[in-house]
C-alpha cells in the first residue's frame, strides 16, 4: 500500500522534534495540519509546499540511503557521511581535494565513489565541467558487467548536470543508462534516487507531465520495496508541478480523474485554507 502523505509528513516532523503548532504557524490552522497528517484530508499544492519548506524539505539537497566507502580508513568514511548528511558541499569539496584523501584511494569501488562525490560537491558548488568530468571518470572506473547501484547514480547525476543546461538529449541519453536492466538489480534504496533525479530532470527541462508520471513510478518502486526514502522529495516536487500547471483544488482534482494522480493520492482533498 502507498505511503500515506500525511503519516510521512508527521514522521518528519517527529523527526526534527517539532510540534503542530510550530509547523503550522503561517500556513494554516493546526486542526488543519492534524488532518492532514491523520490523513483525514489532502493538502493542495500551496500549503504542502509551504509544510515541505518548513520541514526543510530540499528538491537538490539529496543524501544517500546507504553511502559508499572511498577509503579503507573509517575516519575518511565518516567525515564523508557526515558531510553529506549535513548538505556541507563546499566543505565535501575541500576534503576530497586534500592530498591526504586522494593519497589512499584505492582501485576499483573506493575510487569509484570518491569520483561520484567529486562530481555531487563540484555540481552543487557551481562547478558543472568539472562536475562532467569526475562523473565520466567514475563510470570509467566501474568494472561491472551489469551496471551496480553506483555506476547507474553517476550516469543519472550526469543526466541531471546536462539537463541543468537544457541539453535533452544528453540528459535522455545517461537517464537510458541509469534505467537499462535495473530491474536485474538486487534492490538497495539508493535506487530510488534514480526515480527521483528522473523526474527533476523532466521538470528541469519543462516537461512537468513527464516528470508527474516518472514520479508515480517512483512512488510505487519505492513503497513496492517498504521504502520512505525519497517519498518526502517526491511528493514535495509533485506539488511544485501541480503549481507550475496552476492546478488549483479543481484542476487537481481534473489531473486525478485523468490518473496523473489518483495512484499517489488516496485521501480526499481539504478545500478549505
Amino acid at each position: 500500500m502507498l505511503e500515506k502523505l500525511g503519516t510521512l509528513l508527521k514522521s518528519i516532523r517527529h523527526d526534527q522534534h517539532q510540534t503542530q503548532k510550530s509547523v503550522a504557524s503561517g500556513i494554516c490552522s493546526q486542526s488543519m495540519l492534524s488532518a492532514i497528517e491523520n490523513n483525514e484530508y489532502l493538502p493542495n499544492a500551496a500549503i504542502f509546499i509551504q509544510l515541505a519548506k518548513r520541514l526543510n524539505i530540499d528538491l537538490n539537497q539529496i543524501g544517500l540511503a546507504n553511502n559508499f566507502d572511498i577509503s579503507s580508513q573509517k575516519n575518511f568514511n565518516d567525515t564523508l557521511s557526515k558531510l553529506c548528511g549535513e548538505h556541507k558541499y563546499q566543505q565535501l569539496l575541500d576534503f576530497l581535494q586534500q592530498d591526504e584523501v586522494i593519497d589512499q584511494l584505492e582501485e576499483g569501488t573506493q575510487t569509484q565513489a570518491y569520483y561520484y562525490y567529486l562530481a555531487v560537491a563540484q555540481m552543487q558548488t557551481g562547478h558543472t565541467d568539472d562536475a562532467f568530468t569526475s562523473g565520466k571518470l567514475s563510470i570509467a572506473e566501474a568494472n561491472d558487467r551489469e551496471p551496480s547501484t553506483l555506476t547507474r547514480l553517476a550516469y543519472i547525476s550526469l543526466a541531471y548536470a546536462h539537463a541543468t543546461q537544457h541539453k535533452g538529449k544528453l540528459a535522455r541519453a545517461n537517464q537510458d543508462l541509469a534505467f537499462n536492466n535495473l530491474e536485474k538489480l538486487k534492490y538497495d534504496e539508493d535506487q530510488n534516487i534514480l526515480f527521483y533525479l528522473a523526474a527533476l530532470i523532466d521538470y528541469e527541462l519543462q516537461d512537468y507531465e513527464g516528470s508527474a508520471n516518472k514520479l508515480k513510478d517512483g512512488i510505487k518502486f519505492i513503497t513496492s520495496h517498504n521504502s520512505h526514502y525519497m517519498l518526502a522529495n517526491s511528493y514535495y516536487l509533485l506539488s511544485l508541478i501541480a503549481e507550475k500547471l496552476n492546478n488549483d483544488v479543481e484542476k487537481i482534482e481534473a489531473s486525478k480523474r485523468s490518473n496523473l494522480f489518483t495512484d499517489l493520492y488516496e485521501e480526499n482533498v481539504f478545500e478549505d485554507i
